[in-house]
Formats: C-alpha cells, sequence, structure tokens
C-alpha cells in the first residue's frame, strides 16, 4: 500500500487522439478527516448500489480517484522542475499507450513544501471516484483516500455522449423537435453545438442567439431529454448497453471545464458518467509503487 506520508510526482504523457497530451500531479494519500481539509466537490450523481458494493472493499484495494484544482496555487511549476530533475523515476506498465513515469519525493523540504502548497488550496474537484469519495464521506472509520491531483488547466476533458432508448413505433422526427424546440436552431454540422443520431439520420443544432441559461450544455440538453414523451431511458456512453439498438444518440460538440467546476460549486450535480477527464491513473498503480519501493527497484528511467 502507497506510504500514507509519501508524496510522489506522477507524470502521464503521450499522443492521444493524435494531440500530444501531459499531465504533471501530485499522487498522495488524502486525510478526510484533517484539520487542513478543504471542500472535496463532486460534480456527478452516484449510484447508491454501486457506493453500497464498495463498501464491502477494503480501502487498499481502491485505485487512486482523480482530482483537480483550478486554483493557481497548486505547484505545477515546481512539481514539473523536480521531476525533471529527478534520478529516481521509473516507468509504470500500462495498455492505454501512454507513458506514465512516478518519482517519489525523498526530501523532508520536498514533502513539507508539498503539505504546505496542498493546505493552501481552496477546494478539489473531483474528476473521477465519486463512488470512492461517497463511501469515505460515509464511513469516517476511513480517514485517508488515494489522490492523484492535478491543475484544471491540464486536463483533457469531454462530455460522454448520450443515448436514448424510444417508446416503440415513435416518430423521430417529432422526438427531435420535441427536444430542440425554442432553443436550438438546425446547421450545418461544422458549425454545431449539438449531433443529433438516429441511425443512418443525422442533425446539426446550434444554440440560438436569444438563448442563454446558466447550465452547461449537456445537462441543460439532458433535461430536455427527460421531458420528452417519447424517451423511455436515457443513458451516457459508460452506462449504455451494447445491445442499445433504434436509439438516438446526443453528442455534446463543446467543452469547457470551467463550465463543470462553476456548476459543481453551486451544488449543482450532472448524471451519472456525465463526463471524461484524461489522463487517469493507472488502476494498478498503488501496486507497482509497492513493488517498487520494496525491492529496491528504482533508478532512473527503470521500468516494471
Amino acid at each position: 500500500m502507497l506510504d500514507l506520508n509519501s508524496y510522489f510526482i506522477y507524470r502521464i504523457d503521450g499522443k492521444w487522439n493524435n494531440k500530444y497530451h501531459q499531465v504533471t500531479g501530485i499522487l498522495y494519500h488524502h486525510d478526510y478527516n484533517s484539520e487542513f481539509t478543504r471542500p472535496i466537490i463532486p460534480h456527478e450523481q452516484t449510484n447508491p448500489t454501486r457506493v453500497k458494493a464498495l463498501e464491502n472493499l477494503s480501502l487498499s484495494n481502491y485505485p487512486p480517484s482523480f482530482w483537480i484544482t483550478d486554483s493557481n496555487d497548486f505547484p505545477l511549476g515546481m512539481i514539473n522542475q523536480w521531476f525533471d530533475q529527478a534520478d529516481n523515476k521509473f516507468v509504470i506498465p500500462t495498455n492505454d499507450g501512454m507513458l506514465h513515469t512516478i518519482s517519489k519525493l525523498e526530501k523532508c523540504y520536498q514533502s513539507n513544501w508539498i503539505k504546505k502548497a496542498l493546505e493552501k488550496l481552496p477546494s478539489f474537484l473531483i474528476a473521477d471516484g465519486h463512488h470512492r469519495y461517497e463511501v469515505i464521506r460515509r464511513n469516517h472509520t476511513h480517514a485517508s483516500l488515494p489522490v492523484f491531483l492535478i491543475s484544471a488547466s491540464q486536463a483533457s476533458f469531454e462530455f460522454n455522449e448520450i443515448y436514448c432508448q424510444l417508446r416503440s413505433k415513435s416518430d423521430i422526427d417529432n422526438v427531435v423537435n420535441n427536444t430542440v424546440k425554442s432553443w436550438l436552431t438546425p446547421c450545418r454540422l461544422d458549425d454545431a453545438d449539438f449531433h443529433i443520431y438516429f441511425n443512418e439520420k443525422q442533425w446539426g443544432y446550434k444554440h440560438k442567439e436569444t438563448y442563454k441559461e446558466n447550465i452547461n450544455d449537456f445537462t441543460l440538453i439532458y433535461e430536455k431529454l427527460q421531458k420528452v414523451s417519447e424517451v423511455s431511458s436515457i443513458k451516457t456512453s459508460p452506462e449504455a448497453s451494447k445491445g442499445f439498438k433504434d436509439c438516438l444518440l446526443i453528442k455534446v460538440i463543446h467543452s469547457d471545464v470551467s463550465d463543470v467546476i462553476g456548476q459543481a460549486l453551486l451544488g449543482r450535480k450532472m448524471p451519472i458518467k456525465s463526463t471524461c477527464f484524461r489522463h487517469k491513473p493507472d488502476e494498478k498503480i498503488l501496486h507497482h509503487i509497492t513493488s517498487a519501493y520494496s525491492h529496491n527497484l528504482v533508478s532512473e528511467g527503470a521500468s516494471l
């Protein structure tokens, strides 16, 4: 298990969807009951059944949660400098096509500096790990949670697709019209804020210039769909069954992490699995770290 008093710099970099992406963050155990703990803000709802199942697992089996902060006090420049100068880096074997590299902060002044920097952050947004956090929140006997924390400026983010199962004999044109009426207008796909698909058909829609609402696009169209009588069920892409057929599929084109943070700070939670933040820590990262340090295998460029 990860040393509760240790801090690690964790860098993930490589090409994702043909674009180079890099995140450098801090991997550590967050003390939920610490007097210095700042607000931990969820942005998605949770499934009570999933939470109950996790309550039966040992905390040591939890992979790190993925958190972000939009505070300028996050010490990105310093951890990048320390990482680049470190001679104790090792590479984690993964299958996501990205390079995962770890460096332990071994000097006392580094750990103390990071601890103080974390205490300055006003809040943390949960990017991934809502159900794990809910277990911690409900059960204070588990006092800490493994966390990978990065700055919001590094986060690669998009909304997941929405799948709508329609009632039998629904007219697809009526469904689309009932979803977009009064707030969207048809347009070319290249100009669209939303892409809508049904079998071989596709539509592009954008906001009407006169339509303003203080809510992100994903939540907005999700709530509109909930009021469409022809829609029998709504799932996001990670939750949708592969057997879904004849579904209305909606993709929100524009995504900005500030929209999610802003809504979360107001206490508004999005539906389960609404968002996809990258790049998440490898699920076996704690096992790899334990193995590396227990066998004294860490050396510059070492791989596991």
